[in-house]
């Protein structure tokens, strides 16, 4: 390579790193991007929406709820909502965001949470409140997909109901 080509060729690389036309990602655009996907995914939960909050999982996403064997993709996530949906009428659910992490094409949410449930056939609704850790990954388009999703409950267990007296 001659000397006239390599300084073109490294011209050419400055003038496409110092480019501002293209969609430069930052801190403050991530941010934001991370807390519209966490609104998207408040209002499809509370709808009892499951393909839609699915489709806010990666292909290879994975998901670790409480009391739950941990599931893998984004077809198993969507029939853990599909099932989730079935058996409770989504209430109240709430997102309070501690902390946001970029890094690169990754960001992290931690926070906590507090949500109520009603048992479609009857019985009490379900409180629970407690925090959570996702990981988000930047799609070629700048918005983010949920990569992992952790959450668990800060309320104590309920006690062990007492089994029953053998009969003699």
């Amino acid at each position: 390579m001659t000397k006239a080509s390599l300084a073109c060729c490294l011209s050419a690389l400055v003038m496409v790193a110092c480019d501002n036309s293209r969609e430069q990602p930052s801190i403050e655009k991530d941010t934001a991007a991370v807390a519209r996907l966490r609104a998207d995914y408040l209002a499809a939960w509370k709808s009892g929406m499951a393909d839609r909050v699915a489709t806010m999982y990666t292909s290879d996403a994975v998901a670790m709820y409480p009391n739950q064997p941990t599931l893998s993709g984004n077809a198993a996530i969507r029939d853990y909502y599909q099932q989730l949906f079935a058996q409770f009428t989504p209430g109240n659910f709430e997102i309070l965001s501690d902390e946001v992490i970029i890094a690169s094409n990754w960001a992290i949410d931690r926070g906590r949470y507090k949500l109520t449930l009603t048992p479609r056939t009857g019985g009490p609704t379900i409180n629970d409140e407690g925090k959570y850790l996702v990981v988000f990954q930047r799609q070629t388009d700048g918005s983010y997909k949920v990569a992992r999703d952790i959450d668990n409950s800060s309320l104590p267990l309920a006690p062990a109901s007492e089994s029953p007296k053998k009969q003699p």
